[in-house]
């Protein structure tokens, strides 16, 4: 695919993504203001603006507005056009305007509650996600050219998958018990309420979504550095990823969860034979064929894991009353169902789904690069299931006992994957491969020994 193609689409696709995304930002925050003209409770209301009192609710709801308004700064910069830091200031102006804009028409409406900090934190938001993102870009067209596993660099995949992995073990979905309400540091009172171990209440499912994060992180292991060290690879790979696993456990103890031994237990042990696994799993992914025909296969697959992560744990519910009750105004208008739930959990799940569809977006664009029919087309049949896989998925909880239809869900999958896109664009930009994906000759020559 030639570069005018590839950046001609980019531009464009950033010009919709931008408007797209502060729609959602002006319809997460302006919907059912009930507006009142009265200037004197508008007064009132200014007072307490200037004047805020710091609550639990306050910090949950500081978290979400920097995570909203960073989604805007990283979607700014990654589709435009040179990625400069005039783009960060850019976007962290705009991010400002908008959300004191906000705040202003917040100001007479006596269902909502304008703040100096929802400003504060909204620009922060902007401009740590621009810069983000910038540093990113940076980093990716510094690094020297070098032959890929999948033509593009497989930390692009490994990163954002553990990153997912991580966000699921802080915040897990179908985990979400609480330590008992006692005095003492919440570090003591997180491993004092360890329940005895439970075989009955493994989560065998989460087995299936930790597997590949071991695999994934042994595979960007052996890609950067000398991919005759397996062994170090395989030990690197599980020394990082039970670290981290462990690490983020603890961490959701403190954060009020519930420490399960067998969880730690199952993630962990998931972690090291996807690790251990990796490079066999390299091997036999080298012998499917062509680069064309492995990246096939690897979009199926990936797909389907998606499909495991958020159709899990698959009761399906054929109501007529429970399918009609999802076409609420709750579950229509973007982040209105989190609006009322004062926990880390809504932040968690958010980056949980955003970092699950950043890889797909990368294996795209990689498979995108060996569609020669995409040369004459304004978007590939890539692109285009990227953008439409999100909302299937989405549609699928409508039949789902334990899931419920919400399009903010959609809308975050959907930006995840424009993420992984445009990031991958700059990476093959800067690797001036912009015309062939060069197969890792090195990797080919291994792949007897890897399987």
């Amino acid at each position: 695919m030639s570069r005018s193609i590839e950046t001609r689409r980019l531009t464009r696709f950033g010009l919709i993504s931008r408007a797209a995304y502060i729609g959602l930002i002006l319809i997460a925050t302006l919907t059912a203001l009930h507006l009142d003209s009265s200037f004197e409770d508008a007064s009132s209301r200014l007072w307490r603006a200037v004047h805020p009192r710091l609550k639990a609710r306050d910090v949950v709801d500081a978290v979400r507005n920097v995570a909203l308004f960073a989604g805007l700064g990283v979607l700014w910069v990654s589709t435009a056009a040179r990625a400069s830091l005039r783009d960060v200031v850019r976007v962290t102006l705009f991010g400002a305007t908008i959300s004191f804009a906000v705040e202003t028409v917040q100001l007479f409406s006596p269902t909502r509650t304008s703040s100096l900090i929802d400003v504060a934190t909204n620009t922060f938001g902007a401009l740590a996600g621009a810069m983000l993102m910038w540093v990113t870009i940076r980093l990716v067209k510094a690094r020297p050219t070098r032959t890929r596993l999948l033509g593009v660099p497989f930390g692009a995949i490994a990163v954002p998958y553990l990153g997912a992995v991580l966000c699921e073990v802080f915040t897990p979905l179908l985990r979400q018990e609480h330590v008992p309400d006692i005095l003492g540091s919440r570090l003591v009172v997180a491993l004092s309420t360890i329940p005895p171990f439970s075989a009955e209440r493994i989560p065998w499912l989460d087995a299936v979504l930790l597997f590949p994060a071991g695999a994934f992180l042994t595979a960007f292991i052996l890609e950067e550095v000398d991919r005759r060290t397996i062994s170090f690879a395989q030990l690197a790979s599980t020394l990082i990823g039970s670290a981290l696993i462990a690490a983020t456990e603890l961490a959701h103890g403190v954060g009020g969860g519930l420490i399960r031994p067998e969880a730690v237990a199952i993630h962990i042990v998931a972690f090291v034979l996807g690790a251990l696994a990796g490079p066999r799993l390299i091997g036999g992914f080298l012998r499917l064929g062509d680069a064309r025909r492995r990246l096939g296969v690897l979009v199926s697959a990936y797909s389907l894991l998606l499909i495991a992560w958020t159709w899990r744990p698959f009761r399906p519910r054929l109501d007529t009353a429970w399918v009609s009750a999802q076409f609420g105004e709750t579950h229509l208008v973007p982040l209105a169902a989190l609006a009322n739930q004062v926990s880390l959990f809504s932040v968690g799940h958010l980056g949980n789904i955003f970092l699950l569809f950043v890889p797909l977006g990368v294996i795209l664009v990689a498979r995108a690069s060996r569609d020669v029919r995409a040369e004459n087309s304004s978007m590939s049949w890539e692109l285009a299931y990227g953008l439409a896989l999100p909302w299937v998925l989405e549609l699928g909880h409508l039949v789902l006992a334990d899931r419920t239809f919400d399009v903010t869900n959609s809308i975050v999958e959907m930006a995840g994957m424009c993420i992984g896109w445009s990031l991958t664009v700059r990476s093959r930009e800067a690797s001036g491969r912009m015309d062939r994906v060069q197969d890792s000759i090195l990797f080919a020559v291994q792949s007897r020994n890897l399987g």
